[in-house]
């Protein structure tokens, strides 16, 4: 299923609700599966993807993936999971928080089809708690 996403931290800092909401929305296919690789403890690592098709069947990330995903909140259109990304420069690997705001691509008040990311979908409570936390 497509879904939009937008990344609600840069550096592990939380953006402020402007960019947020600046922001256009990436969309492509989220999956959310056990990393095959493990960890250096052998432990399965959960992680979230969002992918896009390249060259037929192949899938490629749009963002960098998202581990040990964590729903930490939930409207009816759409959610946030909070998790870790990790980013190799200069031979250091550094970790550090991030979450994505997820809705469903088509839906009523959608991102990637509306204007703004952070237009009002609805007077629904759910949708002002997504909204407060951004």
């Amino acid at each position: 299923m497509r879904f939009s996403l937008v990344e609600l931290f840069s550096d592990g800092v939380r953006r402020p609700r402007e960019d947020v909401c600046r922001q256009p929305p990436l969309a492509g296919e989220l999956t959310v599966t056990d990393w095959p690789a493990g960890n250096a403890a052998g432990r399965a690592l959960r992680v979230a993807q969002l992918r896009e098709h390249y060259g037929g069947a192949t899938l490629r990330d749009i963002v960098v993936p998202l581990f040990d995903p964590l729903l930490v909140r939930m409207t009816r259109t759409g959610f946030v999971l909070r998790g870790f990304q990790y980013h190799a420069s200069d031979g250091v690997v550094r970790e550090w928080m991030q979450e994505w705001w997820i809705r469903p691509v088509g839906a009523v008040g959608n991102p990637v089809v509306a204007g703004s990311s952070c237009e009002p979908e609805s007077s629904d409570d759910a949708h002002q708690s997504l909204e407060r936390h951004l």
